[in-house]
Formats: C-alpha cells, structure tokens, sequence
C-alpha cells in the first residue's frame, strides 16, 4: 500500500542534487498512483535526495511531519487527505517544508486553492517533464509562487 522506503539515490552518477548552496535538496513524494509515483521519483532521484514516498495524504502527512523533507510533492487527489488539505495542516502547524502540488488539472479552481493552502508550486502532470524540476527547485529556494500551470 506505502511505498515508505528511503529512496535515496546517492551515488549514482548523475547529476548533481547540490542545491546552489552546496546542500543536497530532500524531497518527499505522494501520489496514489503507483506508476505515476515510480516514474515521478525516477525523474527526481538524479536531481534530488529522495527522502520517501507515500500512496495517500494521511501517510504522507505523518511521514513529512516524521522525516521533515526540504519540498513535499504531494498529489492534489489522493485518498484519505488530499494535496491540498495537507499542504494546509501543514502550514497551519508552521512546517517550514515547502509543499508542492502535482495534479492532472490545469484549472484557476485548484491553482487558487493550493494557493491559498501555502502551496509554493503548482505543477501539471501533462507538463511536468518541462517544469516540475525548476519548480520544486524554486519552492526550495523560496523564489516566490511556482505555481507553474
């Protein structure tokens, strides 16, 4: 059910996951499709130190509280808790994690709603290939609103 392994992939030789401060850059992963999770997490690993992964937003919350990754990028419907509802109790609890969201919808309805949630990204799954690594490198920079749409 919960992919909850260390998916780190240090030493693979790729390229770098050094952030511009020299700092590896600790990403959390959620989304209930395991497929779509596997290929999001093989796109990150040679750019990021994947620190975990969930299938659903109950878990994902407790792991992110748990393993306090640098970005959470969490699937805007997921079962349990959505995205957007745990970006928000994460917020509210004062989590420094930058979360951003994955979704399949390119709509002002869940951009502004992911917003409003503290979101630091927004990123369609039809586009991630272009966007989703500048955007969850900009979230753990604190560049202002990612919301890439």
């Amino acid at each position: 059910m919960n992919d909850i392994g260390n998916n780190s992939a240090e030493g693979n030789g790729s390229k770098s996951k050094a952030s511009s401060n020299g700092k590896s850059i600790r990403v959390f992963v959620a989304d209930d499709f395991k497929p779509m999770l596997d290929t999001i997490v093989g796109m990150l690993e040679p750019h990021f130190d994947i620190v975990g992964t969930a299938e659903d937003g109950k878990t994902a919350q407790e792991m992110i509280e748990h393993l306090k990754p640098d970005v959470a990028l969490l699937d805007i419907s997921m079962p349990h808790k959505t995205g957007i509802q745990v970006a928000d109790e994460l917020k509210k609890q004062g989590s420094e994690v930058k979360v951003v969201i994955i979704s399949a919808y390119d709509d002002e309805t869940y951009t502004s709603a992911a917003d409003k949630a503290g979101a630091a990204g927004y990123v369609v799954k039809t586009r991630m290939t272009e966007t989703l690594i500048s955007t969850l490198e900009s979230a753990y920079a604190g560049n202002g609103n990612g919301l890439a749409h």
